[in-house]
């Protein structure tokens, strides 16, 4: 759905979040994290686990230097992250 290993600037982001809030208007009830409460705290575990993510996919260097597409990563796994 979402490739954000091609996000490289701003237009690249704002581009991304459109496709986030078009993906929401129509298909809201795929997404487990539908609130702003729930939305949130999803993004906060999934930060806290991020490493071990981008270690399991050999790229541990986007915790080091972070992006755009870290922050698109947070809010793609925040959708549905528990």
């Amino acid at each position: 759905m979402f490739e954000t290993k091609e996000l490289e600037n701003k237009q690249d982001f704002e581009k991304f979040l459109y496709l986030m809030l078009s993906d929401y208007n129509q298909n809201s009830e795929s997404w487990e994290n539908n609130t702003l409460e729930s939305f949130l705290n999803a993004m906060v575990s999934w930060l806290k686990d991020a490493e071990g993510y981008y270690e399991n996919i050999e790229e541990p260097e986007v915790l080091t230097h972070p992006s755009w597409r870290l922050f698109a990563d947070m809010l793609i796994a925040a959708r549905i992250y528990e």
